[in-house]
């Protein structure tokens, strides 16, 4: 075996690796947003009868948000993480590139990463699961302070819910900022 089949095979591994990590942040954002459609659909339904909404509905409703920011911080804990492998497997696919540049049909045809579209969409794919965060958050303490001023919902129940949506939301930051500085 030849150095540069050694290079070659290697180029492919990553490759694959590569494209394998992008599917795999594909899926878990496009899981995450069809739970979130799924969520206000429903939500949708039910409001859209016109009649009063019951406490126990908005507390439900308030629960299931607090379990979509928690899905939210794992998702981008996860995303993050794919981003950083695919960053290793891209300078290993930079290198192996130019270790194989000398022979230019052996590289012919690969495409080892697109450079700022791939690095705008793990952005994107950041920021707005972090906007979902903050909006979660907000949602979730916008239904508390109504429905406590309706005062018919339990100070328990807002109470819970809301100290719930607040510590998800700090251990979200605490999340981004240990992922981002920490290495």
């Amino acid at each position: 075996m030849c150095e540069n089949d050694y290079f070659l095979e290697e180029f492919k591994e990553s490759y694959e690796h590569y494209r394998h990590l992008e599917k795999l942040r594909s899926g878990h954002i496009t899981f995450f947003f069809t739970l979130v459609a799924g969520f206000f659909g429903f939500l949708g339904f039910l409001l859209k009868n016109g009649s009063p909404v019951s406490d126990w509905t908005i507390f439900v409703g308030g629960l299931t948000i607090v379990f979509l920011q928690i899905l939210d911080t794992i998702i981008y804990a996860s995303i993050r993480r794919i981003g950083d492998a695919r960053a290793q497997h891209a300078k290993t696919l930079q290198y192996l590139r130019e270790k194989l540049s000398n022979d230019h049909t052996i590289v012919n045809g690969w495409k080892a990463f697109e450079g700022n579209a791939q690095i705008s969409v793990q952005i994107g794919a950041e920021i707005t699961l972090h906007l979902f965060a903050i909006l979660f958050f907000l949602a979730v303490a916008t239904g508390v302070f109504f429905a406590l001023n309706r005062c018919n919902l339990l100070c328990w129940q807002g109470c819970t819910v809301l100290s719930l949506s607040l510590t998800i939301f700090l251990a979200h930051i605490g999340i981004w900022l240990w992922l981002r500085y920490h290495k």
